[in-house]
């Protein structure tokens, strides 16, 4: 149990040490960009592939979720003019 321990720690370690060295290497936009959509596909994912049942309220929140997102963009674009 002691070495399932121990793997399970650097299992879970390795990953989250890679991803802190990779978003050190990348611009902020492109970290906030993956932040945003990895949610958004493991949603799809969940209810297109494994058939998660959505509720009005969820598809709502994911509706909402999008909208600020593609808010976010046009006032950037809509700014930068």
């Amino acid at each position: 149990p002691l070495l399932l321990l121990i793997g399970g720690g650097i299992i879970t370690g390795l990953p989250l040490i890679f991803f802190a060295e990779a978003a050190k290497k990348i611009p902020f936009y492109m970290l906030g960009f993956f932040q945003f959509v990895a949610p958004s596909l493991q949603f799809l994912s969940g209810v297109v592939l494994f058939g998660e049942a959505i509720t009005p309220t969820t598809f709502a929140g994911f509706v909402l979720i999008w909208l600020a997102g593609i808010l976010l963009i046009v006032n950037n674009f809509a700014r930068k003019r």
